[in-house]
C-alpha cells in the first residue's frame, strides 16, 4: 500500500517548523496553520481515495472476503507503528465492509491465531519461524505459507456457507490453486495474473 504520510513527511515537517517560528495568534500564524491543516487533509484524502478504489475492486472481484481480525492498536505500539498507522488498516476495513454491505457481498473477520501454523489439509500444527515461507506437513501438503493461511481463513470464514473456494475444497485439499495478485502501485487497480 502506498504510504502517503511518509511521502509528504519532509514537506509537512518544513511547514510545521515554519508554523512554530510564527508568533502565536498573529495573521501569519493563522495562514501557516491553515497550510499545515490543508496538507494533513490532502494526505488523509489521498489515503481515503486509495482505500475506496481497492475496496470497490475487491468487492467487484469477489463475493466473499475473509480477513484477519488483527489487534491494530497493539501493532501500532511496535516499532512499525508509523507504517501501520500510515496505511490505516482499520479505516480500510470499515470502508470495505460498508461497500460490501451496499453491494450485498459478505465480509468476515476471523481470529488470526494459528492460521499459518495449522495445516489447511489435515489440521495438524506445524510450528515454524517467520523466515520459513513454505508450509510442509506430514500429510504431504507442501504449499506457500501465506496460501495455507488464506485457506485456513477461508475455512473459518465460510463455516455454514455453501461456498466452494479455491477451485473446490471437497477433501480439504485444494484441487487447483487460483491466485490473483494486485499491483497496488498501478494507476488503475486491476488484477495482475
Amino acid at each position: 500500500m502506498p504510504q502517503y504520510y511518509r511521502a509528504s513527511q519532509s514537506v509537512l515537517a518544513r511547514e510545521q517548523r515554519k508554523l512554530a517560528r510564527k508568533v502565536k495568534g498573529s495573521n501569519n500564524y493563522q495562514k501557516q496553520a491553515i497550510k499545515v491543516a490543508r496538507l494533513h487533509l490532502h494526505i488523509a484524502r489521498q489515503r481515503k481515495e486509495f482505500h475506496y478504489h481497492v475496496a470497490h475492486w475487491l468487492i467487484n472481484s469477489y463475493d466473499l472476503i475473509v480477513f484477519e481480525n488483527l489487534n491494530i492498536r497493539g501493532l501500532a505500539r511496535t516499532r512499525l507503528a508509523k507504517s501501520i498507522l500510515d496505511v490505516a488498516w482499520g479505516a480500510f476495513l470499515q470502508i470495505m465492509q460498508a461497500v460490501a454491505v451496499k453491494r450485498g457481498k459478505l465480509t468476515f473477520g476471523v481470529d488470526p491465531r494459528g492460521t499459518s501454523i495449522n495445516c489447511s489439509s489435515c489440521g495438524e500444527k506445524s510450528e515454524k519461524t517467520l523466515g520459513i515461507r513454505v508450509h510442509s506437513c506430514s500429510c504431504g501438503l507442501v504449499i506457500d505459507r501465506d496460501w495455507n493461511s488464506a485457506l485456513n481463513l477461508l475455512k473459518r470464514g465460510s463455516v455454514g456457507l455453501p461456498i466452494p473456494g479455491c477451485g473446490g475444497l471437497d477433501s480439504s485439499q485444494p484441487l487447483k490453486q487460483q491466485v490473483s495478485f494486485v499491483n497496488l502501485r498501478c494507476s488503475r487497480y486491476t488484477a495482475c495474473s
